[in-house]
């Protein structure tokens, strides 16, 4: 039991280690990038949605996420949707994303259960 609990104090005490390690490393862009064109860098990519239905609190989420708009396509009472990955449609010339999707129950939560 002794050295059960050694080997635990010893892998959580690594794993803290691992964490410390991760600092941030302030580094200078390169000067190649600042002659860019507009769409050259990955950021360029997200565009900013337009407004979409009417601001609300009456949704799911922790309080500072609150209010939000909801009609944003991804959000629904009846669905719950995550995870998702992008894809080119060359008829649009656009991006799209799929994600994949369970119905809430009744009870307007889902656990995971029954996957």
């Amino acid at each position: 039991m002794k050295s059960y609990v050694l080997i635990c104090l010893l892998l959580t005490s690594c794993l803290f280690t691992l964490d410390a390690n991760a600092q941030i490393v302030a580094r200078e862009r390169p000067d190649g990038w600042n002659k860019l064109v507009y769409g050259g860098r990955f950021m360029d990519r997200f565009l900013a949605m337009g407004i979409q239905g009417e601001l609300t609190s009456d949704t799911w989420g922790a309080d500072n996420v609150k209010p939000r708009y909801i009609d944003n396509g991804i959000e629904d009472n009846e669905w719950s949707y995550w995870g998702g990955t992008q894809f080119w449609v060359p008829t649009e010339s656009t991006i799209s994303m799929s994600a994949a999707g369970v119905k809430i129950p009744k009870g307007g939560t889902w656990s995971g259960a029954g996957l």
